[in-house]
């Protein structure tokens, strides 16, 4: 239940931020961005794997700094643009993208470690 609670709050998230007045973009983007690291899993059966799965992306994301851990947060939560984050953190664009890009390939590498993806 747990699960499919989560689905659709992310779900509804989904909707808020496609919709024409928000998001600008960011929500397909974010997920795009998050698609190589992620297995895919649609189907009810697969609830506790995805629960594993949320497990895993905690643990991976309380081992790292506060900082690294509030932008990864704020670009694949809350779908904030790479530009407003960079700006909040005072760094470039180029800097907070490279950052997100070494977290996505430490991410996948530690979901690797757990068996959660091949």
């Amino acid at each position: 239940k747990i699960a499919v609670v989560r689905y659709k709050i992310w779900l509804n998230r989904y909707q808020q931020y496609n919709a024409e007045k928000r998001g600008f973009g960011q929500t397909a983007l974010a997920l795009s961005e998050l698609e190589d690291c992620l297995p895919a899993g649609d189907t009810p059966e697969q609830a506790v794997e995805q629960q594993v799965l949320v497990q895993a992306i905690n643990q991976f994301l309380y081992a790292q700094p506060a900082r690294k851990r509030n932008i990864f947060i704020r670009r694949y939560w809350y779908l904030t643009p790479i530009r407003e984050i960079a700006k909040a953190y005072g760094m470039t664009e180029s800097k907070t993208a490279s950052l997100l890009f070494r977290m996505r390939k430490e991410l996948k590498t530690h979901l690797e470690r757990e068996g959660i993806i091949a």
